[in-house]
């Protein structure tokens, strides 16, 4: 049997296992949703980068901005949840 042959038959038994556990996704969807959870991402890093750059001192800053920049990363959803197990301390 040559490996032409094998590597066919196993790519169609593996075909036949995973077929019956998909589910039929919609694209167009999936990418709206993944792109605006990017933008609230990018949204929150960059705000999260002008509060400690301005707490640095590097960029200038008023007691306003601070003040309306504070609260949103007071309140940063993706540092107050790690997606990743954190070793006992």
């Amino acid at each position: 049997m040559g490996l032409r042959s094998r590597w066919h038959r196993a790519r169609s038994t593996l075909r036949r296992q995973l077929r019956p556990g998909t589910i039929r996704v919609n694209l167009r969807q999936f990418f709206q949703m993944t792109t605006v959870i990017l933008l609230v991402v990018v949204a929150q890093l960059t705000i999260t980068g002008l509060h400690e750059l301005s707490e640095a001192r590097i960029l200038p800053s008023s007691k306003t901005e601070m003040a309306i920049i504070g609260p949103v990363v007071k309140n940063d959803i993706f540092s107050s949840s790690p997606s990743w197990p954190l070793p006992p301390s």
